[in-house]
């Protein structure tokens, strides 16, 4: 028995009993509400019997003061007549809310107080006439007036004859259910606890058994770890990456032989040595000494994060790539108690992935390629006009006219092909970018391609931005974006390419922002998550799927981002991507030094 089946037993030994107590005071507790309706129905009975009691004793003083009245003509009759008559009123009114609901009883309460009213008008008629009327009509009036009161006697007995049944009836209702509630309660408690006995019992034998069993689970757990650590053992010295792993002092525990090769430490000279001296790393482009190693034990923050680039020094002083990450070996209490780092050589990976980057570069080029030879060809043709129109002109005006725009001719044609070298020299440190400048040189080679797709284009260039980076990977970067658009935009569509400062946030120093929209048909949901992957695109043949993959790790290698979305502008509601890049700032350098400046040339 597992713990999971343990606890899972202890719940229901101890929920069950609560449940089934709880099902029994449900079912108790339905028994004594019925009882109590029942109760109360006999309550309202009484109540009803004794309204209809006082009910008569009011009717027969009212009979008596009219009857005293008329045998001796005093006014304390008449007064014990006319008072009675409002407390009739009154229990009347009383009888009619007790009997509300019950229809036969409300009848019988509506013709009795039909039958006091006539026996009412009868005793007022006798008792105007006590003085005045003959003989005859008084004896008339007195035998019509006994009638009605035998007669509202005779309602007041049925009714009240009603009631008495009903309550008999409720009675023995109510000693059923209180003879049922005391046999439930009694089946129900012997039930209960023969089941909970035999349940009990079950589960007791259970956890028994599982107990007698625990000392044969632990010897094969025993034996399972064994084999398990040798599992282990096998799996890391395995894998086909380097694996160190340290105590909580930072001294190296173990090292699988990928590690030991690519580190040139064997495990016997490694163990006991801080890992730092094992394994030293340099930043790829600083060629700094990294300090993420210090005080990994301490803190879980510290450590590299999944993919860190650096160089390995090997121990022989030779140099590796490397991508490297390291994570903390948590305690019961979640303390760090080691620290296990693993790295893999990725020096072929990064000539493969320069390789892939010098071709998106050719690839680019190659795009512009007619673009550029058009916009070429097209002011030499013109300087061979005007040097065939120069050969035949002997005015020296129009000579000179013909030399300028010759000159204006030639000097496109230079800026056409300086832009174009743009996409291939390349400082080999960051430089200072001037961006108006850039976008307008990548412009420049497109703008034949505008020309023949009768495409708009819309510019937002009016500040200066600076940025520091490299100019020939940036002119590939926006010439790869703003060819995308115009393909998403396709003949005589629209673009729009803005240049704005983004001021200094939380989380991001001050730059400039390149925005760039189309009116094409936007991006898809299908589409979204698969821009940035490498070899995905939308273009079939005539796309290679790396431009989107190229370009945001351009941007990022100079600390800035690429996002793309769809386009809320009514006018442009297309895609819309937006290049972020950290303003260019000025390092404290000693005098006499001074950074290289490039103007996108």
């Amino acid at each position: 028995m597992n713990l999971q089946e343990f606890r899972r037993i202890l719940k229901i030994t101890l929920f069950l009993p609560l449940l089934l107590l709880l099902l029994l005071a449900v079912v108790l507790a339905w028994q004594i509400r019925r009882t109590l309706a029942e109760e109360l129905l006999i309550d309202r009975s009484d109540r009803i019997t004794a309204q209809l009691n006082d009910l008569q004793r009011l009717i027969v003083d009212q009979d008596s003061g009219l009857h005293g009245y008329e045998l001796r003509q005093d006014s304390l009759s008449l007064g014990l007549f006319q008072t009675s008559n409002a407390s009739v009123t009154n229990a009347f009114a009383g009888l009619a809310a007790l009997v509300k609901g019950d229809p036969d009883q409300e009848m019988s309460t509506r013709r009795l107080h039909d039958s006091h009213a006539m026996w009412f008008r009868l005793a007022k008629q006798i008792q105007s006439t006590v003085n005045a009327a003959s003989a005859g009509n008084r004896a008339l009036l007195d035998l019509n007036e006994r009638e009605a009161m035998n007669s509202l006697r005779e309602q007041i007995r049925g009714m009240l004859q009603i009631e008495a049944v009903r309550r008999q009836q409720q009675r023995r209702v109510t000693a059923t259910q209180v003879r049922m509630l005391m046999t439930v309660l009694l089946a129900s408690a012997i039930m209960l606890g023969f089941f909970l006995g035999i349940f009990t019992q079950r589960n007791l034998k259970k956890v028994s058994q599982a107990f007698r069993a625990s000392l044969d689970n632990a010897n094969r757990r025993a034996d399972e770890l064994r084999e398990s650590q040798q599992w282990l053992q096998t799996t890391l010295e395995s894998m086909g990456d380097g694996l160190i792993a340290s105590d909580r002092d930072g001294n190296v525990k173990f090292m699988n032989l990928v590690a030991q090769n690519l580190t040139g430490w064997n495990l016997s000279e490694a163990q006991g040595r801080p890992i730092a001296s094992i394994f030293r790393i340099l930043d790829d482009e600083s060629r700094h000494s990294e300090q993420t190693l210090v005080g990994l034990t301490e803190t879980a923050a510290s450590l590299p994060g999944l993919g860190s680039h650096s160089v390995l020094q090997r121990k022989e002083g030779s140099e590796l790539l490397i991508d490297h990450k390291a994570s903390p070996i948590l305690g019961a209490s979640g303390e760090v108690t080691g620290t296990v780092l693993v790295f893999r050589d990725v020096t072929e990976q990064r000539r493969a992935e320069a390789a892939l980057l010098a071709n998106e570069k050719l690839a680019v080029a190659g795009r512009l390629a007619a673009s550029i030879a058009h916009e070429i060809h097209n002011p030499l043709d013109a300087v061979a006009n005007l040097h065939y129109l120069m050969e035949r002109e002997n005015d020296p005006a129009q000579l000179q006219r013909y030399l300028a725009m010759a000159q204006q001719e030639l000097a496109r044609t230079l800026q056409i092909s300086r832009a174009m070298l743009g996409l291939y020299r390349e400082p080999k440190v960051p430089v200072r970018v001037h961006l108006r400048e850039l976008l307008e040189s990548v412009l420049l080679l497109l703008e034949s391609r505008f020309k023949n797709a009768a495409m708009g284009v819309e510019r937002n260039l009016q500040i200066d931005a600076r940025v520091e980076g490299f100019p020939g990977e940036l002119r590939q970067v926006f010439a790869n974006l703003i060819t995308n658009a115009a393909d998403a935009a396709g003949s005589q569509g629209r673009i729009r390419l803005q240049l704005e400062a983004v001021p200094s946030e939380l989380n991001s120093p001050p730059g400039a922002a390149v925005t760039i929209t189309d009116n094409g048909p936007g991006i898809s949901e299908a589409v979204r998550d698969k821009l940035f992957q490498p070899f995905f695109t939308t273009k079939g043949e005539n796309g290679t799927g790396l431009g989107l993959w190229v370009s945001r790790g351009i941007v990022e290698k100079h600390g800035g981002t690429l996002e793309v979305a769809n386009s809320t502008d009514p006018e442009l509601n297309g895609a819309q991507v937006r290049v972020y890049l950290p303003a260019f700032s000025t390092p404290a350098l000693p005098n006499g030094i001074q950074l290289p400046v490039s103007h996108s040339d």
